[in-house]
Order: C-alpha cells, then sequence, then structure tokens
C-alpha cells in the first residue's frame, strides 16, 4: 500500500522527453537575417548614391538652372545689329534657337544705359585730360615767372599734396580686400595609377581660382581649364569645411572652366566677385592682377595697361587682348580687376606673350557668353570659321572687293563638312545680316544652338564675279 502511494507521489515529476524539429527553427532564423541584410543593403546602396558626388567630387557635368550674364554693348554689334534688322527678315519664334535668348539680349533701356555709361566715363576722362593740362600750364607759368608765393594756389603741386595724393591711392593689398572673399585655391586630386601593391598613387596640386556667380544652392568658380582632368576630385576649404565640387563646363581653346560647389556646407563670407565691362578701358591707367602669375596664390600687384587691341579674330567670333607691364610665369592664371573690384581680364597660357614674361589678358566682355555657357552646363554652338574685314584701301591693293571674308576653315569643322571655304564673302547667318567678327560671334551666341540646321548665304569668286551661294551647315559643339 505504501509503495503505491509513493510511486504516485513521485509520479508528477516524470517527464516525457519528445525530440523538437530544429531544422525548421534554423531555417526561419536564416531567412529573417537574409532579409534584414537585404535591407540594410538596399539602404545603404541608396544613401551611397545620394552622397557619392558630394563625398567624392565628381567631375561629371551636372545640369543646372540657365545663367544669364548681360553682354557688355560695342558699337560696332550694336550697329550691325540695327542694320541687319532693317534690311533681313528677322527670325520668327518657331526658328529653333537656345532657350532664354529673349532674356540674354540686353533690352534698349539697358543698351542706352551702356550709351550712357561709355559717355560718362569718356567725359569724365575728358574732363581729367583738361584739368591736368591746366595744372601742367599752371606749372609751366609759375616757373617763367620766377618762383613767386602760390602756397595758397591749389593748382601749384606742393611736395605736401603730392605726399597727400600719395596717401590717399589704395594699395594693391586694400584693393585686393575688396575681391578677397571670392577668391579660392581648389585642391585637385588626381589617380595617377596604381603601385606594385595595387594602392592608388594619388597627386595633389592647388588652382587658382575666383567665385563669379551664385544660385541658391550652388556657387560657380572660374579657373584654368588646364589644369583640371576628367576623374579629378576638386574640392575647396571654406569656412573650416571640405566642400567637394563638380566641373560644370570648359572651353579649353580660351582656356576657361567653371567649377560648381554646392552652398552646403555653409562656405561662410563667400562672395562673388562681379564681371565688368572690359570694352571701358583705356591704354596708360592702372589695372590690377591677383592669383598665380608668380606661382604664389593670392598675389596682388598693381600695374598699367599699355596697350589693348579690341578686335583680333578669332574662330566663330574675335578675342579682345589687354596688354601690361606685368610680367607673370607660364603656367599661372589670373584675373585682371579694377580699383573697384571687377574682373576685366583673364590671365592664361592662352595670352601669353612669345618670348616674353609680359602679362597679357583676355578682355572678359567677349568671353562672357562663354562663360554663361560653363555655368549652365550647356554646349556652345560651334562652325570653325575665322574670318577678316576687308576694308576700301586693302579691296584696292588686293583686287578684291570690300567686305567681310573667310579667312580660314577648320579641318572637321561643321563649316568645313557643309563646303565653306577661304575667299568667301559671308553675307548672313539664318537671314542675319554679318558684317564683323563682333557680330557673327553675337549671332553664334545668340541664335545658334548646337546641332541646329542653319542657312549661311555667301559669295564666291567665279570668273563672272562674286555669285551668291547658300550652304546648309548643321552647328557642332566646342
Amino acid at each position: 500500500m505504501s509503495e503505491n502511494n509513493n510511486e504516485q507521489e513521485r509520479s508528477f515529476i516524470k517527464e516525457k522527453i519528445v525530440p523538437r524539429n530544429n531544422v525548421k527553427r534554423i531555417l526561419k532564423n536564416v531567412a529573417g537575417a537574409l532579409g534584414l541584410g537585404v535591407l540594410f543593403g538596399i539602404g545603404a546602396a541608396l544613401a551611397f548614391f545620394a552622397s557619392q558626388d558630394l563625398l567624392e567630387g565628381r567631375t561629371e557635368t551636372q545640369p543646372s538652372q540657365q545663367i544669364i550674364i548681360i553682354r557688355d554693348d560695342t558699337t560696332e554689334a550694336s550697329q550691325d545689329t540695327a542694320a541687319s534688322e532693317s534690311r533681313v527678315p528677322a527670325q520668327t519664334s518657331e526658328t529653333p534657337g537656345r532657350q532664354g535668348d529673349e532674356e540674354s539680349r540686353p533690352s534698349q533701356s539697358e543698351t542706352k544705359d551702356i550709351d550712357r555709361s561709355t559717355a560718362d566715363a569718356s567725359a569724365s576722362y575728358a574732363d581729367d585730360s583738361t584739368e591736368a593740362t591746366a595744372e601742367s600750364a599752371s606749372r609751366e607759368e609759375t616757373a617763367t615767372t620766377g618762383g613767386a608765393d602760390n602756397s595758397s594756389d591749389p593748382a601749384v603741386s606742393t611736395p605736401e599734396t603730392e605726399t597727400s595724393q600719395e596717401e590717399q591711392e589704395p594699395s594693391p593689398q586694400d584693393v585686393y580686400k575688396k575681391i578677397m572673399n571670392g577668391i579660392v585655391n581648389i585642391r585637385i586630386t588626381r589617380n595617377q595609377g596604381t603601385d606594385w601593391f595595387d594602392d592608388e598613387r594619388l597627386s595633389q596640386t592647388e588652382a587658382f581660382g575666383a567665385i563669379i556667380g551664385e544660385t541658391d544652392q550652388d556657387f560657380f568658380v572660374l579657373t584654368d581649364s588646364m589644369n583640371i582632368r576628367e576623374g579629378d576630385k576638386l574640392s575647396v576649404a571654406m569656412n573650416g569645411y571640405v566642400i567637394y565640387g563638380m566641373l560644370q563646363g570648359r572651353d579649353d581653346r580660351t582656356h576657361l572652366c567653371v567649377v560648381r560647389f554646392p552652398m552646403s556646407p555653409d562656405p561662410g563670407d563667400a562672395a562673388v566677385i562681379p564681371l565688368g565691362n572690359s570694352f571701358q578701358l583705356k591704354s596708360l591707367t592702372q589695372i590690377y592682377m591677383t592669383g598665380a602669375p608668380h606661382k604664389i596664390t593670392g598675389e596682388t600687384v598693381r600695374g598699367m595697361i599699355t596697350n589693348i587691341v579690341d578686335d583680333i579674330p578669332e574662330t566663330d567670333g574675335y578675342k579682345q587682348l589687354i596688354y601690361t607691364d606685368m610680367t607673370r610665369i607660364s603656367g599661372g592664371s589670373a584675373i585682371l580687376f579694377t580699383e573697384e573690384g571687377k574682373i576685366v581680364g583673364w590671365v592664361s597660357d592662352y595670352t601669353n606673350v612669345e618670348g616674353t614674361n609680359q602679362a597679357a589678358a583676355c578682355g572678359i566682355s567677349p568671353l562672357k557668353y562663354l562663360i554663361e555657357d560653363a555655368m549652365s552646363g550647356t554646349d556652345t554652338a560651334y562652325l570653325g570659321i575665322r574670318c577678316t574685314q576687308v576694308t576700301a584701301y586693302d579691296a584696292v591693293v588686293n583686287g578684291m572687293e570690300e567686305g567681310f571674308y573667310i579667312s580660314s576653315v577648320e579641318e572637321n569643322s561643321p563649316a568645313f563638312t557643309a563646303g565653306l571655304q577661304t575667299g568667301d564673302r559671308l553675307i548672313s547667318i539664318n537671314d542675319q545680316r554679318v558684317s564683323g567678327s563682333h557680330v557673327l560671334q553675337i549671332r553664334i551666341d545668340q541664335d545658334l544652338s548646337p546641332g541646329q540646321e542653319i542657312d549661311v548665304v555667301v559669295e564666291r569668286r567665279s570668273a563672272a564675279g562674286y555669285e551668291p551661294l547658300t550652304i546648309r551647315v548643321t552647328a557642332g559643339s566646342r
């Protein structure tokens, strides 16, 4: 009896062991881990591609909003444009062309303002010359009269007044302060391949840059295109941050390049340096230069404009060259700027004076259409012709007719492929009269876009005289 009771008391601690199916549990855990891993990988990939441009500083051109730079007026261009509008039918809105053309063309009021500014500047220059002549005559009269007491005469220059004038004249460093927040050093990191251990060999150099524009999201830096290659990583150090940028546009013919940097992280006190009007410059006036003319970024020197050549034929237009008495070293780029702090010239190897270290610059006004395209990330139309003006005198000497002639056609260019020839007299492009290099550049700048088919009217010399020809050309991109 007692034994039965003991067995009943122990029965509650008896356990029946049943083997469990562990395979299903393991598979379930593995599937869950794989699912989480896939989700994490997708998230990481999205974050990586979203931030890769900023972190690595890609150099591929990225789209940007259209940037408009108001062109500087020239007498030849305005007169020829007015003449073409009166003689040749205007281009209709249905004709393909660059978007935003109407916005990029100065209005009549803007043109009048420019003309008034030029007139005011000329009048001021004449007044200054008159005053200087009067002062010189006064000094000569004083010397002739034998040294009368002229201490109270303001026209007579004394050592005290000369010292006062020198003190009032700003130093190059004082003028540089007006633009210093727009000057940057671009760090260029370049992959030179791999070493024996398959590690990247990186080189780093620095290039001079000037901030020339901005939007709400980005700012744009002008630099020398010869310093930058595809695949380079571009960065600037500003306000305690390293900001990576992207190549926005370039024109290797003029050594112009625009790099686009984001406004975030905060660039701090960075400021845009305005582009001035190089057409208003005059010889024998002071000018300033900063950049890397002597391999030292940020050095500022003051010099004199010795000569200005306004209309040098160039492919698809012209260039303006500004010669100075300052020196530079090959390989450095710089800007010419005025005492007011406006950029009026671009110094690079493109403007080197052969055989000398003389600093010469391309005037900024004829380059504005290239800068605008580079900032907007759009291609510039390209024909590939260089033209020259044959005056009445040249026509008599050379047995030609007066006019605007094609002096050279670049090989394999759109003009070359279409059949334009050296010696053709250029009449019009898409029914718009062309009578000079300034107008040619305006036509290509404002009326053409890459890939557009256009009608070029020329007159070609034959035994019977000059015969008109209409040649269909498909514009390329430079």
